[in-house]
């Protein structure tokens, strides 16, 4: 589970919070969003099935941006690498342990 907190720059109306948690929970049941502060949030989500680049997404649909500094900025950045990451090497296929295993069984087999 991924858990992060960030800032919107306007203030967060509790409606929108709830629609929100509706739309992240279709796609990630176990996916939260909780109101900290007229404008802030804490995320939780599992990135197999959501990251941050696409929750950062609907937030801009809802009419809410990421508030932030340079820094801000940058962690949000990396965020978003960082996951994509992470979901492609969840979601990807086991590699062989060598270039080509078969070749190599079939050397050992006649030795």
């Amino acid at each position: 589970m991924k858990v992060h907190r960030i800032k919107v720059d306007s203030r967060l109306v509790p409606d929108a919070v709830q629609q929100l948690n509706a739309v992240l929970r279709q796609k990630d049941p176990a996916a939260s969003v909780k109101l900290l502060g007229e404008q802030q949030l804490e995320l939780q989500y599992d990135v197999r099935k959501l990251t941050f680049g696409e929750i950062r997404s609907l937030l801009e649909k809802s009419g809410y941006r990421l508030a932030g500094n340079l820094f801000q900025r940058l962690a949000y950045s990396k965020w978003s690498f960082t996951e994509e990451n992470e979901r492609d090497n969840l979601l990807a296929s086991p590699a062989p342990c060598c270039s080509n295993p078969e070749e190599i069984l079939r050397k050992s087999k006649t030795h």
